[in-house]
């Protein structure tokens, strides 16, 4: 609303005259009220300048393959309108006039017009349709209105990724949001909730990378990549799981037990993925994929330093924990408490290679116990003709194999 004081007791009739006849160049344009009070002379007028209003302040976006309406600010009125022009970048994509409507080639199935108020809608929208367009509208009356604005055709976002996904601690990882279509903005975020960056972390790239310089297994956890533009957004979701381990190998399980007792040994590790297990005695493989190692009855042959070795897959890495076991204590029965050991001992060898006859061949052979290990005997040893008849067996016959008692 422009307002105009014009005091005509001031002008001389010369520039009154002029002033009237600018007010009737812009009787087209202009809606006035006079009021004449005295000598004052109060002009309130509305004037539409040109473009002003018609059409919306642009930049107007949309996304590729939507449709945008340019509606002008006109409304339906009985003034007969004779020609309206639209123009894209300054070349006519569509003429109407009361006889006809002429559409350029290339926008015949894209342009929908609405007459009553002048507006135009164009479908399936390229990104070659982004620039400035133009209305003109010629009335009845002369009167002429001119309108512009721009418009923006954007690609949508789409196929968001976020890569990678098996880290492994210790070393230095890139985390990338990438997406198709036009990128404004990228936003970070760790589970519901803006990512914090660390002095282990940066953006760089747009925002588009966010390394780490070493990653940790704490920094496992869900994070999120948002790509937006003014016509669309996309976001993208990564489980980020930290490799680490195997690490804090440990076994439990008794150190010590009594022969045929159970073996009963467990082995844990911290490892992400869980480790692969198994099982050594005395560095030997006797066990293998399992975190348990179990044994009905326990004899001295097991006996010995047991190893759990555990592997990571991802990392590569192996770590062991290691158990002495002790098996005590032996199963007798009566029959092996009574039974004694014989030997026939003809003749024994010096150091020095000298041997030595014990005896005289043709004498009685005579026969004594046996001790296993330096344990003595748990009774009195029998004379052999008892021991003979108790077991109601042949006298033992010597072995062809001399044995050398080695002083």
């Amino acid at each position: 609303m422009n307002i105009f004081f014009f005091n005509l007791q001031t002008l001389c009739h010369a520039q009154k005259k002029k002033v009237l006849q600018i007010l009737h160049l812009f009787i087209s344009l202009v809606y006035f009220q006079c009021l004449i009070k005295k000598y004052l002379f109060l002009c309130v007028f509305a004037a539409v300048t040109e473009g002003a209003g018609l059409l919306p302040d642009g930049p107007l976006q949309k996304a590729v393959g939507d449709s945008v309406r340019f509606n002008t600010s006109n409304t339906p009125t009985e003034t007969l309108i004779l020609t309206v022009t639209w123009k894209f970048k300054g070349e006519n994509i569509f003429v109407a006039t009361p006889a006809n409507n002429k559409t350029t080639p290339g926008y015949e199935d894209r342009i929908i017009y609405f007459p009553s108020t002048a507006s135009l809608e164009l479908r399936n929208l390229l990104t070659n349709d982004s620039g400035e367009y133009k209305v003109e509208i010629i009335s009845s009356t002369g009167a002429t209105d001119e309108g512009s604005t721009t418009l923006e055709v954007l690609e949508a976002v789409s196929g968001v990724t976020v890569s990678p996904n098996s880290p492994v601690e210790g070393t230095p990882v890139n985390l990338t949001c990438d997406a198709s279509g036009f990128i404004d903005t990228r936003k970070w975020m760790k589970g519901s909730s803006d990512l914090t960056l660390t002095d282990n972390m940066t953006l760089y790239d747009n925002d588009k990378v966010l390394s780490f310089n070493v990653v940790n297994k704490k920094d496992t956890g869900e994070y999120k990549c948002n790509i937006s533009n003014p016509v669309s957004s996309m976001e993208a979701k990564l489980l980020f799981v930290v490799n680490y381990g195997p690490e804090n190998v440990e076994i439990t399980g008794e150190s010590e037990v009594k022969e045929g007792s159970p073996i009963k040994l467990s082995c844990v590790a911290k490892s992400v993925p869980d480790a692969f297990y198994s099982w050594l005695l005395n560095g030997t493989l006797i066990y293998n994929d399992s975190k348990e190692f179990l044994k009905n009855s326990a004899g001295h042959s097991d006996r010995g330093e047991y190893t759990c070795k555990t592997w990571n897959k991802i990392t590569e890495k192996t770590s062991f924990a290691v158990l002495r076991l002790s098996v005590t204590g032996t199963k007798k029965t009566q029959a092996d408490d009574n039974e004694l050991n014989y030997a026939d001992i003809k003749s024994f060898q010096r150091k020095n290679g000298e041997r030595v006859q014990l005896g005289s061949q043709d004498t009685t052979t005579q026969y004594s116990e046996v001790k296993v290990n330096n344990n003595p005997s748990t009774s009195s040893p029998p004379t052999y003709d008892v021991h003979m008849q108790r077991i109601n067996k042949p006298t033992p016959q010597p072995p062809q194999t001399s044995f050398f008692v080695v002083q």
